[in-house]
């Protein structure tokens, strides 16, 4: 996977996640989250955060505006 992909997609769940749910639960969740994420990003071209997960309590995917089927 390129590596500016996976830079993007750390700062996207860096950025939206709610902190305790991503860094709150430790560094080796977070470090499994991502991976899970790069999986998911790999396999289906996009990774979204719930609304339960996610600071702005609405869903948000990368990339931006990913429409979820």
């Amino acid at each position: 996977m390129n590596k500016n992909v996976e830079q993007d997609i750390k700062e996207f769940l860096k950025n939206n996640y709610k902190s305790s749910r991503y860094h709150g639960r430790g560094a080796e969740y977070a470090a499994v989250l991502l991976a899970s994420s790069l999986a998911d990003f790999a396999e289906y071209g996009y990774v979204f955060i719930s609304r339960h997960d996610s600071n702005s309590g609405a869903v948000v995917t990368f990339p931006n505006n990913h429409p979820i089927t």
